[in-house]
């Protein structure tokens, strides 16, 4: 009986399972596969990677290998990779919010000019424009 359910399953399809990588990203990564989905995310290369946090490319192996369960390069791989350290050390929250500049001043500056009507946003656009202008003639 057991045979029977089992060809019997083995050609259903339905939407879930019909392709594996909508299921494997529905489920919990652990820290190997978000490093190394970070890592890709940076087009980085383990080495390139190891060189920007300045440790061992054989850390990093083993890290993406799962052979290393935790690191103390946490936010220094998270701010190499451009991914933001919560989502990397945990999963929590989204990997990266879309827009990663170093400067605490810039981010803030443009998370308020998307939420700017387009007429605000077009004067915001000319008055930096001028700005950065007058401050590229003044050196």
């Amino acid at each position: 009986m057991s045979i029977l359910n089992t060809i019997v399953l083995a050609n259903v399809k339905t939407k879930v399972f019909a392709d594996a990588n909508l299921f494997k990203d529905n489920r919990h990564m652990n820290l190997a596969e978000r490093i190394k989905k970070a890592r890709d995310h940076a087009e980085l290369s383990q080495e390139d990677l190891a060189d920007a946090i300045g440790c061992s490319v054989d850390l990093i192996r083993k890290l993406e290998q799962g052979n290393r369960k935790t690191t103390t390069f946490i936010v220094k791989i998270a701010t190499a990779c451009k991914v933001r350290p919560e989502w990397l050390d945990d999963e929590s929250g989204e990997m990266s919010d879309g827009l990663y500049v170093e400067s605490e001043k810039i981010k803030n500056a443009v998370l308020l000019m998307q939420d700017l009507p387009d007429y605000a946003l077009d004067e915001a656009i000319k008055g930096l424009a001028s700005v950065s202008k007058l401050s590229k003639m003044a050196k």
